[in-house]
């Protein structure tokens, strides 16, 4: 995925109340009212943090009558669980000291 897509939905994450907000939706859709309850926060502060978690799309919208539900998009989340995932497994490297074999040890990470 994009480096600058995944900076944005990071920088969404950053928030506290986001992420309050988008573990609450880890159970499932809840309507506007029930986070901003739940999460004791004003509704126009919960529907400012789903403003932002819908633009850069980990959350999906529904008029359901006079209210509007919201839920986890779980297909944006895809890239990070997978970034995540590798970055995770991946083994740590030795850290260059810039001693003997300096330049050959860190030409072959740059590459």
């Amino acid at each position: 995925m994009d480096p600058e897509v995944l900076s944005r939905i990071f920088a969404a994450l950053s928030s506290e109340a986001r992420l309050r907000i988008v573990i609450l939706l880890e159970n499932g859709r809840l309507c506007a009212g029930a986070i901003s309850s739940r999460l004791e926060m004003s509704p126009s502060a919960a529907s400012q943090h789903l403003r932002i978690l819908k633009a850069v799309g980990l959350v999906q919208s529904m008029k359901c009558g006079y209210h509007v539900h919201y839920e986890l998009d779980r297909a944006c989340l895809k890239p990070i669980e997978g970034l995540i995932g590798r970055l995770a497994e991946k083994p740590g490297s030795e850290r260059c000291t810039g001693g003997k074999g300096h330049k050959e040890a860190c030409a072959d990470v740059r590459k």
